[in-house]
């Protein structure tokens, strides 16, 4: 008798365990849902740093192997191509940005010789060059022949936002985290970032 309620108890303790593990699973996968809910409502917050310099923060979605395989099936593919690990793969950013400057550049008179015909002609060239953009370029016979080089420099910053249990933040160590997010800080002033999508993978 002793060794069947030993067995049943062990058997019930079991159970207990499976079941609480089941539901922190559970509870944990909702909440992801949740978050990633919250995510895609969220319109990109776009704000200045330094009154010049543009800047955008969105929320992590939060996406198992198989859900992106599915939702992002050719970005999954085309970094197949990469030199990347897909089995490790941890996140995945896409960023959309234009860069408008306005320029101005004298007009200068080239003076080009065709000795064939010996004919004399003038052609008009300019050239403008700052730390974001060489622009260079002629003009001749009304058509534009023109060379331009745009440099930009971004600055990506993941942040994780930390549990709380009655107002107290968690250490994310033990009790993980509620959301993550990051931050893209285009050093170009002339630089817009109007798009970006931020998924984290969960193996």
């Amino acid at each position: 008798m002793k060794r069947i309620v030993a067995i049943l108890s062990i058997a019930l303790m079991a159970l207990a365990i499976a079941m609480s593990v089941a539901y922190v699973k559970e509870r944990n996968n909702s909440s992801r849902l949740e978050a990633n809910l919250l995510s895609m409502n969220d319109t990109l917050a776009h704000y200045h740093v330094l009154d010049s310099l543009n800047a955008v923060q969105t929320k992590a979605l939060r996406l198992k192997a198989d859900e992106y395989r599915e939702l992002y099936a050719s970005e999954h593919e085309l970094v197949g191509k990469l030199q990347a690990d897909r089995r490790g793969l941890i996140a995945t950013i896409n960023m959309q940005s234009q860069t408008i400057s306005s320029l101005q550049a004298s007009l200068q008179p080239v003076y080009v010789y065709d000795t064939i015909n010996v004919v004399r002609d003038t052609i008009y060239c300019f050239d403008y060059t700052d730390k974001w953009v060489d622009v260079s370029g002629c003009i001749n016979d009304g058509t534009l022949d023109m060379s331009l080089t745009s440099r930009d420099e971004l600055l990506i910053v993941e942040s994780a936002q930390r549990k709380r249990f009655l107002g107290i933040p968690l250490p994310i160590r033990w009790f993980g985290y509620k959301s993550r997010t990051v931050d893209v800080l285009s050093q170009n002033p002339n630089t817009e970032i109007i798009g970006l999508n931020y998924k984290t993978i969960e193996q």
